[in-house]
């Protein structure tokens, strides 16, 4: 892979310029920035971000990329998605017409990609508890989510079935404040065998330092 052109969209999925919203964008791979565009102009309709030396994935394999935004200072109050389409998605095609390399969306998905709507209102917790992509296939791809914490505390994230049963513990452990948002689900159990489809319930449970203590739920929907 060669490059990736960013777009942006507001809340209803009406088209934006992304340079009015956007100041830099990063992919990173592994926690490694991979490629970058920063110092976007306010006229900028996408972010072409390239690959130095290009991205290798292997034929059998895949490579999971995270997508960073910083914001301008007054984004849209309409809200802003990132996306992908298959046009902006470049590729060093092989010399022989029977190996040209076709992009397709995985299984279950369609051309453009988009993120969830974000907005620039004030972190909370309750605001920030989010998990993309929603739905997920289970033991192909990862569910990632991403939450807000005030003050330190315990963090505990367990994934149960509509009925009761827990399906597996995610998080158990003291955090700082701050922002989250690489903590994954692969869609497995505690087992290590993937759930059948179906939704789940993901529940945040954050006991903060200072006493106080709040329970958030979110339903997950599996699809293999």
């Amino acid at each position: 892979m060669t490059s990736i052109t960013i777009e942006a969209a507001d809340r209803e999925f009406a088209a934006l310029d992304l340079g009015t919203v956007a100041n830099d964008l990063a992919l990173l791979r592994n926690g490694v920035v991979v490629a970058s565009r920063f110092g976007l102009s306010s006229d900028s309709t996408t972010a072409r971000l390239t690959f130095p030396g290009g991205l290798v994935i292997d034929p059998a394999g895949s490579a999971i990329l995270e997508l960073h935004m910083r914001l301008k200072d007054a984004p849209s109050e309409a809200g802003i998605r990132l996306g992908v389409d298959a046009s902006g998605i470049e590729v060093e095609q092989p010399s022989g017409a029977l190996l040209l390399i076709e992009v397709r969306p995985a299984a279950g998905q369609n051309f453009p990609l988009w993120t969830n709507a974000a907005s620039s209102s004030p972190a909370s917790l309750d605001a920030s508890y989010s998990n993309f992509p929603n739905p997920f296939a289970a033991g192909r791809e990862n569910t990632t989510f991403a939450f807000y914490l005030p003050q330190p505390g315990r963090v505990t994230l367990r994934i149960w079935t509509p009925r009761g049963d827990e399906v597996l513990t995610l998080i158990d452990e003291e955090r700082p404040a701050g922002m989250y948002q690489s903590d994954r689900w692969d869609g497995r159990n505690g087992k290590g065998v993937s759930v059948v489809n179906g939704v789940y319930v993901a529940e945040l449970e954050v006991r903060f330092d200072g006493g106080e203590s709040r329970r958030l739920l979110r339903k997950i929907g599996v699809r293999r």
